[in-house]
């Protein structure tokens, strides 16, 4: 009895002794880590969108023929999700309601499209 007592007691201690080994990061330095390596692209990131913001303003027609032509293939890659997910639907009612906003969607988006060419 007192074999097994010395033996689950060391073990027990290798244990508790591999736990308190193990080092782990803050939060604070794996924020500080990440933001390190990200630093580069959010750089080129704001670069653009500077540039891009003086261009809308020096062309503000063609600024906004491009943010409608974004918008209406956003619509339509939208609305193709929206009809391809309605067939996950928990019900007939759902489903159908789904299905059918979907395609107007995708209608409503061919039509900006098209309006703005």
């Amino acid at each position: 009895m007192s074999d097994e007592l010395i033996m689950s007691t060391e073990t027990e201690e290798h244990i508790m002794s591999t736990e308190t080994s193990v080092t782990t990061e803050s939060p604070e330095s794996m924020v500080t880590d990440l933001a390190r390596a990200s630093t580069g692209s959010v750089v080129v990131l704001g670069i653009a969108t500077i540039i891009a913001g003086l261009l809308a303003i020096v062309a503000p027609f063609v600024a906004g023929a491009s943010v409608t032509v974004l918008v209406a293939i956003l619509m339509v890659a939208a609305g193709i999700a929206r009809t391809i997910f309605a067939f996950r639907a928990e019900s007939w009612g759902k489903g159908i309601l789904a299905f059918f906003l979907g395609v107007i969607t995708v209608f409503v988006g061919l039509f900006l499209l098209a309006l703005s060419r």
